[in-house]
């Protein structure tokens, strides 16, 4: 066995579950390459009001520089609900094309926890369409799947990038081909 030198880290959750302050904390300790799907929207779409159109666009740009970046050699972390099945298989299709290893993290929090988050950075959530209600719904429904880490980010920041470390690294891969 060898060990990937590409990696391909996921975040998924409902808002306000943590999913960008992990992923950014993991960037900056690793060097990876961050992609976030609402950095991208907002940049492709300006005046977007976060409806499905718009978000799946900032889902096919994500994916589309993500297949680029790995196919040169990097690691890249995307950072994006990911609610729906089609996405996490279209950014496996990519990883198995890059032959880049693929670790999913979910992020879960209790829906009590997301509204707090919601209010404590009123209006600084790029998702326009947010309320604090459809955050609580959101987290209260979230389909979390079977796959990957699913990390209690209710815990210390610190306590969290430690397992995602530990899930990340501590396991080799066969490469493929």
């Amino acid at each position: 066995m060898r060990c990937v030198e590409r990696k391909l880290v996921l975040f998924s959750g409902p808002p306000c579950s943590g999913k960008t302050t992990l992923a950014e904390s993991l960037c900056a300790e690793t060097g990876f390459t961050y992609l976030q799907m609402d950095e991208i929207r907002r940049r492709l779409i300006p005046d977007s009001d976060h409806r499905r159109e718009h978000r799946e666009i900032a889902y096919r740009a994500m994916h589309f520089a993500a297949d680029l970046l790995l196919s040169r050699g990097q690691s890249v972390v995307v950072d994006a609900t990911y609610r729906r099945r089609r996405d996490r298989e279209e950014i496996a299709k990519i990883a198995d094309r890059t032959r880049a290893a693929l670790f999913f993290i979910q992020c879960t929090v209790p829906f009590e926890v997301a509204a707090l988050r919601f209010r404590e950075r009123k209006n600084q959530h790029p998702a326009v369409d947010l309320t604090e209600q459809r955050v609580m719904r959101l987290a209260r429904e979230f389909p979390y799947s079977s796959e990957g880490l699913k990390l209690d980010t209710t815990q210390e920041i610190q306590s969290c990038l430690k397992q995602i470390k530990r899930y990340v690294f501590s396991q080799e891969i066969e490469v493929k081909g």
